[in-house]
């Protein structure tokens, strides 16, 4: 298992990096990750392969790892040992990864986090800083990047092309989700599968569905505060909401780090019924999930497969969504809103508010929901998976 990024960032392709490791060791099978070298954190594998990083990429504490001989040449007795070689990234670590397991002849699986990079760039910078994307990608792989004429504005086509080059080097690429799944095969890779994610994340007792509310209506928002997560509309949302509601009919928690938690945090500041924790450790998320009775994404056409569907599903709590695209586990457990502007959330929250018997129902509906994102379902799928590119490499 491969991973360019600090194991210890709290993010989603993190958290499912870690948790599809456990579930493997959990079922049988050796592990070795192959991590950039920081602060280590338990992982869960059987085996760690530990890379020094020279240096890491200010804002985005992108580890800068280049693929080269000397690099490769460290990897290469720990990759000639393995069976199937598990990329969950898309940088100079995963590069030599490649190369290595190219040589050995050894399949390499590619799970996407996300194709749907987004850049909050000013038009007037977009060319220069498209081309610095696609040179500093070249530099870090050791080869051309990608450059597909992808359906985005100019940065985020080079972004998405990082991901694009390491897909179709891969042997097979796992998707977690089935529309990104679909716009993968329109960008030409071929051997796309869907795996959904997984958490061994499970307490003694699994958390009940809800069966009644009593006082307001508890809303629990987790993720990164930035642009794309739109933490900032939805608290005017919740403004907009609370103006329709009496007071006490709704609560609503805010749970994360990013570059526009300040900004949150001076919006809600006058608002007696939102709470920002800003960063909240892993082990509290569950805790915040069974406390409250709803939880809510608020992502537009960012997202893949949000690790805090499975949570909640997990914890029977249904989820407020925005992104129709979202289908794992919300066409069930879901409540969507009409749309993801904050008129549209905040017509749901009143909603929702109002009635909650859809709530309720919702909460049922979410405990079935949970059974697709089990890690023994996910074993199975992802085994099938290596064991079709295993053939493949033996053809």
């Amino acid at each position: 298992m491969v991973f360019d990024y600090w194991t210890d960032f709290v993010g989603g392709a993190q958290t499912a990096f870690k948790q599809q490791i456990l579930a493997l060791e959990a079922a049988g099978h050796e592990v070795t990750a192959i991590v950039p070298q920081g602060i280590d954190l338990d992982l869960g594998a059987s085996h760690h392969l530990l890379i020094y990083v020279p240096f890491s990429l200010p804002g985005i504490r992108l580890p800068v790892i280049k693929n080269t001989s000397k690099l490769q040449a460290k990897i290469d007795s720990t990759i000639a040992n393995v069976d199937v070689v598990h990329l969950h990234s898309e940088f100079g670590l995963s590069a030599a990864c490649i190369d290595v397991a190219s040589k050995h002849n050894i399949p390499v699986i590619f799970t996407v986090h996300t194709f749907f990079w987004r850049a909050q760039t000013p038009r007037i910078l977009a060319g220069i800083t498209a081309e610095f994307v696609k040179r500093f990608h070249s530099i870090l792989i050791g080869e051309p990047t990608s450059t597909a004429p992808l359906d985005a504005s100019k940065v985020d086509r080079a972004l998405r092309n990082m991901t694009l080059w390491a897909a179709l080097r891969a042997d097979a690429v796992i998707s977690p989700s089935e529309h990104q799944a679909e716009v993968l095969r329109a960008a030409g890779v071929k051997q796309v599968f869907r795996v959904v994610n997984t958490t061994t994340e499970r307490t003694e007792e699994r958390p009940a569905a809800l069966t009644s509310i009593e006082g307001p209506l508890k809303v629990l928002w987790v993720a990164r505060f930035a642009a794309e997560k739109q933490p900032l509309e939805f608290i005017e949302a919740v403004k907009l909401a609370s103006l329709s509601l009496q007071p006490g009919q709704l609560e609503v928690t805010m749970a994360g780090d990013g570059d526009e938690l300040a900004a949150a945090q001076q919006s809600a500041a006058t608002e007696s019924n939102i709470k920002i924790l800003g960063q909240t450790p892993r082990s509290q998320v569950q805790q915040l999930l069974v406390d409250c009775h709803l939880s809510a994404i608020t992502s537009y056409g960012f997202d893949n497969q949000p690790m805090t569907v499975i949570e909640s599903l997990y914890a029977c709590r249904p989820m407020l969504y925005v992104d129709p695209n979202l289908k794992e586990g919300l066409d069930q457990g879901g409540l969507l809103c009409e749309a993801p502007s904050v008129e549209a959330m905040a017509a749901k929250l009143v909603e929702l508010a109002e009635n909650h018997q859809l709530v309720i129902d919702a909460s049922q509906r979410a405990r079935a929901a949970y059974e697709i994102f089990t890690p023994e379902h996910f074993v199975v799928a992802v085994e099938a998976v290596y064991g079709q590119a295993i053939l493949g490499k033996k053809r």
